[in-house]
């Protein structure tokens, strides 16, 4: 089985998959250092406390633009969304010590809170693709993501509010610099509580 039929097939079946070393290890930390340099002045005025997201964040760096295109991405986003498939959202995802977990969630078009979204129960299709991309190692102290594998398939209009956060169902994506998450924008995800004494600094691309 190919590389690019793998992780179709991950997506398919569990709601997403894991891409190791997208930006090299030896240029990550880079890539992360222009990330962190955006004048915090761009940062959203209701990003949660401890938290930065700056939107739109390829109109102040391009250092990540190249890694975009990575021969694995492009037949990968492509077997799921069609031939046209585009990037449609840059942002940062920086979680400072102490910032407190965020809620569960779909994205754009299986988020009900969303002014723009598909009425459920939604259909079984692949309509957006969320990319988290890693530019320091993502653990389980500093906030790596959460997301609840197979919740791509469910009906429901919104995660169950008792869903816990430490549940058997809930994975907890650590991972190495340069890596990425990929998943379904149906999947239920949430950025994790930062309990250590560390940044933990990410790229938000969407397609």
């Amino acid at each position: 089985m190919g590389d690019t039929t793998r992780l179709v097939q991950q997506v398919h079946d569990h709601g997403y998959c894991i891409l190791e070393e997208v930006i090299p290890s030896d240029r990550v930390g880079g890539v992360c250092a222009d990330v962190l340099g955006v004048d915090p002045a761009h940062n959203r005025a209701d990003a949660p406390s401890n938290r930065g997201a700056v939107s739109g964040l390829i109109n102040h760096t391009q250092s990540f633009a190249p890694y975009l295109a990575d021969p694995r991405l492009r037949p990968l986003t492509r077997a799921l969304l069609g031939e046209h498939v585009r990037v449609s959202f840059t942002s940062t995802i920086i979680s400072l010590p102490g910032a407190r977990r965020l809620k569960w969630h779909g994205d754009w078009p299986f988020n009900q809170d969303n002014a723009g979204h598909i009425p459920a129960p939604y259909p079984d299709m692949v309509a957006h693709l969320t990319s988290i991309w890693m530019l320091t190692d993502f653990t389980e102290d500093n906030g790596a993501t959460g997301i609840v594998p197979l919740s791509h398939r469910s009906k429901a209009k919104s995660p169950p509010p008792d869903l816990d956060v430490d549940g058997e169902l809930v994975k907890t994506v650590t991972g190495s610099a340069g890596s990425l998450i990929m998943w379904h924008g149906g999947a239920y995800h949430m950025a994790r509580a930062n309990t250590g004494d560390s940044v933990r600094v990410g790229l938000n691309v969407a397609y």
